[in-house]
């Protein structure tokens, strides 16, 4: 058996490659606005976004560079390029109301070459939540009462179907919500 293979090992090696460029931001601001019904108030106001640039995507060294920066297609990716949250919370005393929104920009099925869909072009969405949230005090402790509406406007996810069977709802689930309106109310203790 001389000058033959007595082993051999394999080992997998990653050659996939991502490149991402983008920009994230996030502002803040309160601001105090005096006496209301139940004491000194506020308002804070908040924007929290990211701009996604580039998303670059290589199976394989020498392979094709696929550019999914603004691509949603269900299964595939999750990149749409604006995602912004705002939310706005009045704060008076006990009393809190706070409501938030969540863009999502215009995106399309997919960027890459040869694969075709006769509608490509996905619609931005915004989805708004609402909580209105009130504390009483108990003794040393307090209790705090609060009720959210999610999804308060409850807009319809585009339709995208897709490959894989048993899907809930023919969207990308990974970014628009598919529940639709629905309501929390609750109370917290504090000791």
């Amino acid at each position: 058996m001389a000058n033959f293979p007595s082993s051999f090992a394999a080992i997998p090696f990653n050659q996939a490659k991502q490149t991402v460029e983008g920009v994230d931001y996030e502002v803040g601001y309160t601001l105090p606005i005096g006496k209301m019904i139940f004491d000194e108030a506020t308002v804070d106001l908040r924007v929290i976004g990211t701009h996604l640039a580039h998303y670059l995507v290589q199976s394989q060294a020498g392979g094709v560079v696929i550019e999914s920066n603004n691509s949603v297609n269900p299964g595939t990716s999750n990149n749409v390029k604006d995602r912004i949250n705002f939310k706005a919370g009045y704060q008076d005393g006990p009393f809190r109301l706070d409501v938030q929104a969540r863009y999502y920009g215009p995106a399309f099925r997919t960027q890459t070459v040869g694969v075709v869909y006769a509608v490509n072009d996905v619609k931005s969405i915004t989805y708004v939540d609402v909580t209105v949230k009130y504390k009483f005090k108990v003794n040393n402790g307090g209790v705090e009462a609060f009720f959210t509406v999610n999804n308060l406007f409850d807009p319809t996810p585009p339709i995208m179907a897709n490959a894989q069977p048993g899907q809930g709802y023919p969207t990308n689930q990974a970014v628009y919500d598919v529940i639709g309106r629905y309501y929390t109310t609750g109370l917290r203790f504090t000791f």
